[in-house]
């Protein structure tokens, strides 16, 4: 076997079989097979991302959170903000992804940016946060959409929606999610690629419409510069509590709720349009957007930390690669912080944020289970191509397990 030093230019010979080039070779070279099809064209992986984004529909459901929070002043500051250290979290991911372009994203790079004798215990934390976010985030989506649905059947109509009714509603959309996404890859391209174009157009269009219908206009004073603080339950707002400052870090929530997924194609998630909800399903996707921003956060201070260790992939940003990178680790930290605080005041148990609980149960389960049993047989992401060289049985766990502890003595 003879590898070259870089990416686009690996060939792989193996005796009897066709040379292997490119993006299969790269994986090769990391010890891994490709096994996934690659259906998606680079249009149709954007469309995964751009869609789970959903400015669209992100936006408009949190108008109230945002005037609430701040009012217009954090809401259009807030999203230059947020916007712009999320390019950074994008930029300090991407350079790890094209080091390491695995389809199980975060959880592989924990493993391959760790040292050997950590590399399971990375992957496994960073594995259930992002299995759970996920399962979050395709509740809370689910429901939304099944509530919009309820609601939308009610126009011109006698149909009066009901809990029973939701639910139903509910079970459909995830029984449609599940079948297109198990049976239906191929589709889901086309649904992709019109998603794209609905949301470019439907946002530029609804922009338009507002300028063009809207009765009157604010002036520029109170858009760029009003503050308003509805924070308060009894009229008491976090402005007078504690300080206006609190009022506008939780105000850019709004942004960061929104900006959420991105992440989407180098995870493989093919979820169609993120329908942010500010009701009922508010807890399952303030769990999402809590655990969302940690997934990359430990591959990314992983990167940090073992520096030494990083191999650039063709995508690096040079000098600038270790100052994105620790200043994308210092925002996730912060932004980790502020989806855990209170919005309402006072706090009660009506309106406490109960995403410290998720997190804290996640937190609690996945150290307790990697106590307990998962250290004694986890191995984290198989190299699949040394082990079969080496004659091991890589759906053996106990042959996989003997394979680690070799390594680690070595």
């Amino acid at each position: 076997m003879q590898t070259s030093s870089k990416a686009d230019d690996i060939t792989i010979a193996e005796a009897g079989a066709p040379p292997v080039q490119g993006d299969e070779a790269e994986l090769a070279r990391m010890g891994y097979k490709q096994e996934l099809k690659r259906d998606l064209s680079l249009m149709q992986n954007f469309g995964v991302s751009f869609s789970i984004i959903s400015v669209i529909t992100g936006i408009p459901s949190l108008f109230a959170y945002g005037l609430m929070t701040g009012g217009p002043s954090v809401m259009v500051w807030g999203w230059v903000v947020v916007s712009f250290f999320t390019m950074l979290v994008g930029l300090a991911m991407a350079e790890v992804c094209s080091a390491h372009p695995t389809s199980g994203g975060p959880y592989f790079w924990a493993a391959m940016l760790s040292r050997p004798q950590n590399a399971a215990f990375a992957s496994w934390v960073t594995g259930w946060f992002n299995l759970l976010g996920q399962v979050a985030v395709t509740t809370g989506i689910s429901f939304a959409c099944a509530n919009f649905i309820s609601t939308a059947c009610t126009l011109g109509t006698d149909f009066v929606p009901t809990a029973g009714k939701t639910i139903g509603i509910y079970a459909a959309v995830l029984s449609a999610q599940g079948a297109i996404n198990t049976f239906g890859v191929r589709i889901l391209k086309y649904l992709n690629n019109i998603s794209v174009w609905w949301h470019a157009i439907g946002t530029v269009s609804v922009v338009i419409a507002i300028l063009a219908a809207a009765p009157k206009h604010q002036s520029a004073k109170v858009v760029f510069a009003s503050f308003v603080d509805g924070t308060g339950v009894d009229g008491v707002g976090w402005s007078q509590r504690a300080s206006p400052a609190y009022v506008v870090v939780i105000g850019i929530l709004m942004a960061q709720y929104t900006l959420t997924g991105f992440d989407a194609t180098a995870t493989s998630i093919a979820t169609i349009g993120l329908y942010i909800s500010y009701g009922e399903d508010y807890s399952f996707h303030t769990y999402y957007t809590m655990s969302s921003p940690q997934c990359p956060a430990i591959p990314i201070a992983l990167r940090v930390i073992y520096a030494d260790k990083f191999v650039r992939g063709p995508f690096h940003l040079g000098i600038f690669s270790f100052p994105v990178a620790i200043a994308a680790v210092t925002w996730i930290a912060f932004i980790s912080i502020v989806f855990v605080l209170p919005e309402l005041n006072p706090v009660n148990s009506q309106t406490l944020n109960y995403a410290i609980v998720a997190v804290g149960i996640v937190l609690t389960y996945s150290m307790g289970f990697w106590l307990l049993s998962a250290r004694k047989w986890f191995t984290g992401p198989i190299k699949q191509i040394a082990a079969e060289e080496q004659g091991i049985n890589i759906t053996d766990p106990a042959a996989m397990a003997e394979k680690e502890d070799l390594e680690k003595m070595f």
